[in-house]
Order: structure tokens, then sequence, then C-alpha cells
């Protein structure tokens, strides 16, 4: 029975249904990636800030575009517990209220997925 090596991967798509107010406030968008094992972090990667855009064919919405691989290259499948999660959070940028030059980083939403359900599989 052969091992998977190759490091953990997660695709990140988009982020959609922006709140009004967000899409006014912040002039771009990042998210942070992380795995967990209970409280023991396991690794964190990051994407690149990128920009709110209408999303095709939706009039209502806009939606952040990230479209990217993220990649844990130090985090080989075969070496994940059962019981690991996946946390994304999201970050909103922002010009700092006391110099236009400095920017804000603010914390937008989060969300958490088991990599496994209670049958041992994905």
């Amino acid at each position: 029975m052969g091992e998977t090596i190759e490091p953990f991967m997660v695709r990140v798509g988009a982020v959609h249904r922006l709140k009004s107010e967000w899409l006014t406030t912040y002039v771009n968008y990042s998210l942070s990636v992380e795995v967990y094992h209970g409280t023991r972090w396991m690794g964190k990667s990051s994407t690149e800030p990128t920009s709110a855009c209408k999303a095709e064919g939706h009039w209502f919405f806009n939606s952040v575009i990230f479209d990217t691989w993220i990649s844990f290259d130090h985090l080989p499948i075969c070496i994940l517990p059962r019981e690991s999660r996946v946390v994304l959070t999201l970050y909103g940028r922002k010009p700092s209220d006391d110099n236009n030059n400095v920017f804000e980083i603010v914390e937008l939403g989060w969300t958490s997925m088991q990599f496994f359900n209670f049958k041992g599989y994905g």
C-alpha cells in the first residue's frame, strides 16, 4: 500500500456576495489559509491581494476572484490526521484614518472545514 507524499493543496475560487459597505471601504482583499489538528497549528499560507469585481452574468452581487491553488509544501497528505481542518480567513485592506499613505488590514470573516467525515473520507 503506497503513501501519498504529495503536498496538501487547497483551491480557492472566489468569495461571493460581499457586503456593499465592504466594496466602498476596502481597496483589496486577501485570504489566509491555515491547517489545524485540534488546537495545534500545522501550517499557513496566504494569497496575493486582489480586488473585488463584478461576477460575470450577475447584476447584483460582486465577487473577489482568487482562482488559485494554495500548496502546503511542508505538509504531505500522508501525515495529515483525520481530524485536521482547514481555516480560511478573509482580510480587507483600507486606508488608515490617520494617514492615507498607510493601510490597515481588517479581518472580515472566516470559515473552517474538516478534512474527513466520520466515515474516514473527505
